[in-house]
Parts: C-alpha cells; sequence; structure tokens
C-alpha cells in the first residue's frame, strides 16, 4: 500500500507559461493526453486531471524509467515525448512532436504532422505516418547503418525499422544512410559517411561524406 502511494505523490502534471510539463514514475506508467471539447485531459495511471486547452502550448511528457506507454492525443498540440530506459510505446499527435525512445527495445510513432523520432539505443520501430518526418541518429557515437526502405538497420548489434519516415540524420560516426523511392533528405553529420539517395528528388547534406554516383 506504501509502494501505491509513493508512486502517485511521484506522478506529476503542472501547467506553466503554456507548457504542460507531465512526468512518470521509475515504474511502468500509462500517461496519456486527450482533446476533450474545449480541456486537454490528462490520464496519469487512472488519475484524470484537466487543463484549458487554449492555455496549453505545448505538451511534454517524460515517462521516465520502467515500461511506459505514453499517448498524446490532444489534437494538434505540439508535444515532446520522452521515454527513458524500459521498452515504451510513444506515439504523437496530430502536430508537430518531438519523440525519444531513450535505451530499450522502443515503438515510436508520429502520427500526423512532421515529426522527429530518436529510437535511442535498442532495437526500435519508428513509424512516422503522415507529414515529413525525420529519424534522428544525431547523438551516436558509434558508426550507424539506417535505411529507409524497411531493412533493419542502427548501430552494430541494433535492427531498427523504420517505415513511413522521409529523412535521416546521422551521428558522429562514419555512418551509411540510404533513402527510399520517395524525396529523401540524407544529412551525414561529421563522420565519414556515405549518403545513398536511392530514388525521388532527395537533398544529400555533408560535411567529408561520400556520395554514390
Amino acid at each position: 500500500m506504501l509502494e501505491h502511494l509513493e508512486n502517485r505523490l511521484l506522478l506529476s502534471a503542472k501547467l506553466t507559461g503554456g507548457l504542460l510539463a507531465i512526468s512518470g514514475t521509475a515504474r511502468a506508467d500509462t500517461i496519456h493526453t486527450r482533446l476533450v471539447g474545449a480541456s486537454v485531459v490528462v490520464f496519469l495511471n487512472g488519475r484524470e486531471t484537466r487543463y484549458q486547452a487554449a492555455a496549453v502550448s505545448t505538451i511534454v511528457i517524460n515517462g521516465k524509467a520502467g515500461n511506459d506507454f505514453i499517448v498524446n492525443g490532444a489534437g494538434a498540440i505540439p508535444s515532446r515525448l520522452i521515454g527513458g530506459a524500459g521498452n515504451d510505446l510513444l506515439s504523437g499527435g496530430l502536430g508537430n512532436d518531438t519523440i525519444s525512445g531513450g535505451p530499450g527495445n522502443d515503438r515510436l510513432y508520429g502520427q500526423d504532422g512532421d515529426d522527429l523520432l530518436d529510437g535511442g539505443a535498442g532495437n526500435d520501430v519508428l513509424t512516422g505516418g503522415p507529414g515529413n518526418d525525420t529519424a534522428s541518429y544525431a547523438g551516436r557515437i558509434m558508426p550507424v547503418r539506417v535505411f529507409l526502405d524497411g531493412s533493419p538497420g542502427g548501430q552494430r548489434g541494433e535492427a531498427d525499422i523504420l517505415t513511413g519516415i522521409e529523412n535521416i540524420i546521422g551521428g558522429a560516426g562514419d555512418d551509411l544512410l540510404v533513402g527510399d523511392a520517395d524525396d529523401n533528405i540524407l544529412r551525414g553529420g561529421p563522420g565519414n559517411d556515405t549518403l545513398d539517395g536511392q530514388g525521388g528528388q532527395d537533398t544529400l547534406l555533408q560535411d567529408d561524406d561520400a556520395l554514390p554516383a
């Protein structure tokens, strides 16, 4: 009983200057937002809190550790979703979202809008959805191999699967970034990268990178 009460106290949601900040616990949390009439409704492990939608300009949800289930269903309000350590499911809304899985085998869904998805370490599934979406490996030190055609990739030992994503940002290593038949933007970063746009009208941004003929 004491542990249950302690977890309830650690959960928090606070609205300050347009920023609705929601925090989970070190355990598995279920956190989602919903737009109901003129209100943003926040559900935190079964608890419900309401805020005036007109007062909310950005939503940040940090699940912290544990296997978290996080969904932003608050219409087009942009969000930043952070899974933290654990095997998390994170889903954005209708706006432009930034979604970070953290360590663990995560599932990230951008949904509508132009979203930025960063699975973090682990075997992750990144699904963009409608909009112009980007998979980011900018925080990686070791080389990554990333493919937009659904082939598994990531850092050595990982098997990330990317679908519905148009763009890739590489990390600090010597990366291989491969596009698909759509119009892609591939950004290499500081390493000696190989960028292969495949079909489409692609934009390849390089430092000292190799571009296939």
